[in-house]
């Protein structure tokens, strides 16, 4: 069973990552006027912006064209960046801890992390999209569903 996976699973994983470390900021890399350390700190930007766009929908923030998004240029340009940062770092944290606890909450925010990981990572796609979030709020919505109403040990009947 050890080797079916290695063969069918980690071998082309592997295989896929080291051409893919050999595209990215490549010469046949898509123009971007970013670069990937830039996007990657926006990107923690736009994932605590994804998650406030699930959590509280406003109507205001869910439009189509998601253009004016500022690159964040370092962890304190804009100042955002490094807050968002440690939100994320935070919500991970948190994730781990509580996941022999509450198994169904760290799933739901690991899913949120696992569904993002390749839009909002290295590949150098546009900035933010709303239909990225998609899949990802799955993981966000169970995480809450589970602190409100699944999980056991919590007393919240009000929220329920």
């Amino acid at each position: 069973l050890m080797a079916l996976y290695g063969g069918l699973l980690i071998l082309p994983a592997v295989a896929a990552g080291l051409w893919l470390l050999t595209w990215v900021d490549g010469p046949t890399t898509y123009e971007r006027p970013f670069t990937i350390g830039e996007r990657l700190l926006t990107e923690a930007r736009v994932l605590v912006m994804y998650i406030g766009w699930t959590l509280a929908p406003l109507p205001d923030a869910l439009g189509l064209y998601h253009d004016d998004i500022a690159v964040s240029r370092g962890l304190l340009d804009p100042p955002t960046t490094l807050i968002a940062v440690v939100t994320l770092a935070g919500l991970v944290g948190v994730a781990m801890w509580q996941r022999q606890r509450r198994p169904l909450f760290a799933l739901g925010i690991f899913w949120f992390f696992a569904a993002h990981t390749i839009t909002g990572t290295v590949i150098p796609l546009e900035i933010a999209f709303e239909h990225r979030n998609y899949f990802a709020s799955i993981g966000l919505l169970l995480a809450v569903t589970a602190l409100l109403a699944l999980e056991p040990g919590l007393r919240l009947a009000q929220l329920r």
